[in-house]
């Protein structure tokens, strides 16, 4: 425990050493990494390894606010399911064309693998269930959702006559 407040100590150090005007973040991450590696006696992290933890950190990132929506003591409703199941989707989709281009940072191309399994994880756990009727009228039916999660213009109509065809069963004209 000791050490651990000994490296908080060193932190503020850190930032002083950062020039304004620059992104603080990955500088006074390197300098965090290497001040914890230090007090511990380990071996130092390569730029390669920082850069892989970045965006390793940046893969990770939709998934961890989809979990903590799903997973939330407030407003957790059938209706948030489906809308935050497929922004996570896009999210982790537009990671990986990102990984693929040319330009990828070596950390994100390595990182594409793993964007690959938890696009396929989440299509045979969850395809089913976003597919459900009652999970995309409960998504449709919440007013901070409604539609704006439906990219495609026909599935979007599609999604209306369902909320209509549902409404007129229980509210004959």
């Amino acid at each position: 425990m000791q050490r651990l407040s000994h490296i908080a100590t060193l932190t503020p150090q850190a930032s002083d050493l950062i020039a304004p005007g620059e992104d603080p973040a990955p500088e006074y991450d390197r300098l965090l990494l290497h001040s914890v590696c230090d007090e511990f006696g380990l071996r130092r992290f390569s730029p390669q390894e920082i850069d892989f933890i970045h965006n390793f950190v940046n893969v990770m990132h939709p998934l961890a606010a989809a979990l903590n929506i799903l997973q939330g003591e407030k407003n957790t409703f059938l209706g948030y399911l489906v809308p935050t199941i497929v922004h996570l989707k896009n999210d982790l989709r537009g990671l990986l064309d990102e990984s693929s281009k040319p330009t990828a940072t070596e950390g994100l191309a390595a990182c594409r693998l793993l964007i690959q399994t938890m696009i396929q994880a989440i299509c045979k756990r969850l395809d089913g269930r976003l597919e459900e009727k009652e999970s995309i009228l409960a998504a449709v039916l919440l007013p901070m959702f409604k539609l704006d999660w439906v990219s495609d213009d026909i599935q979007r109509l599609q999604y209306r006559v369902m909320l209509k065809q549902e409404v007129q069963l229980f509210c004959p004209p």
